[in-house]
């Protein structure tokens, strides 16, 4: 599958992050496109971050930098770190909008009367 494509390119963020000049969430693209097909890689430098990222959203750096280790425990102590972390980003209450907004109860909508 497609694991192995994203655990390298979360490491090469991770390293260019660590050997960048400013150390910080800014110097990492916040999203990356890429072709399956071709191997290649489209970093988009100058977006906005998702403001319910779950890396890098102002309510996870703020909780951060309030609990620290805390944080790193919690996620990591939970019965799913993914889930703490969409509810504390407010991931989980965007996605549900996003279901309730586009999704019927056979799956998606595909009624163009809206």
């Amino acid at each position: 599958g497609l694991a192995p494509i994203a655990s390298g390119l979360a490491v090469e963020l991770m390293v260019s992050m660590l050997q960048g000049s400013n150390f910080s969430s800014s110097s990492a693209p916040h999203q990356i496109r890429g072709n399956v097909s071709s191997f290649s890689i489209l970093k988009m430098e100058e977006s906005e971050p998702f403001v319910h990222c779950t890396a890098c959203s102002d309510v996870i750096l703020n909780d951060f930098a309030s609990r620290g280790n805390d944080l790193i425990n919690n996620v990591c102590c939970s019965s799913s770190g993914t889930d703490y972390l969409e509810e504390l980003s407010g991931l989980s209450a965007f996605k549900a909008k996003v279901d309730d907004a586009y999704l019927d109860e056979d799956g998606l909508d595909w009624d163009d009367d809206e």
